[in-house]
């Protein structure tokens, strides 16, 4: 990739990877539900976290909870079994796994893992199933609460109530991370009364420094 090396993201471990990903296929082929999936689970973690941090105090019933999550109908068993969201992102020196299973609006089960960039082996954070959590050695030197409120993501509560350098690095990704839909009639419209044939040079050139 040697026309791309200086747009590159470098990893610790040496790694470069381009800053912009595509996903491409036939109508119907999913790629929209790829997108409200990520967004699903970033919503799910991050939206709790900037309401409560921004108001611990609210009152119990002013608080979030979950998006209710409808499971896809392939048949009449698959829409009552909880929809499982399985996650690999990458942050500081650590790869992560994030797991997340939901049905309807309740939260079945969740884990979290990591990995140091470079290292094979896996180490678990915690494990959740309903309101029972387990946590890795990492996180049991630091968590001393042990209610929480079950509605909401745990890796959400961790983040809101404690200030560790492991949490606020897990979090980070569901902070930061935008998706955004260009798949609307109306974009397009608007686009293209924006644009004509005389500014595909200044955007091409635009993206190329990016």
């Amino acid at each position: 990739m040697r026309e791309f090396e200086r747009s590159l993201i470098m990893c610790p471990d040496g790694q470069g990877f381009l800053p912009v990903a595509a996903v491409y296929g036939p109508n119907a082929g999913g790629k929209s539900n790829l997108l409200e999936a990520l967004d699903y689970v970033r919503s799910a973690v991050a939206r709790p976290i900037r309401l409560l941090s921004a108001s611990a105090d609210a009152p119990e019933g002013d608080r979030p909870s979950i998006p209710r999550c409808s499971a896809f109908g392939f048949d009449d068993v698959s829409v009552a079994e909880p929809t499982e969201f399985e996650l690999y992102y990458r942050a500081g020196e650590h790869e992560y796994r994030y797991v997340l299973s939901v049905h309807a609006d309740e939260i079945v089960s969740e884990g979290l893992w990591r990995r140091k960039l470079g290292a094979s082996r896996t180490a678990m954070l915690f494990e959740r199933e309903d309101t029972k959590v387990e946590l890795g050695p990492t996180l049991r030197k630091l968590v001393t609460a042990a209610r929480f409120n079950p509605s909401l993501p745990y890796l959400s509560f961790l983040c809101i109530n404690f200030d560790a350098p492991v949490v606020q690095e897990a979090a980070s990704w569901f902070l930061d991370a935008v998706f955004l839909n260009y798949n609307s009639s109306y974009l397009e419209r608007m686009l293209e009364q924006m644009l004509d044939e005389g500014d595909s040079r200044e955007v091409t050139r635009f993206f190329a420094r990016r």
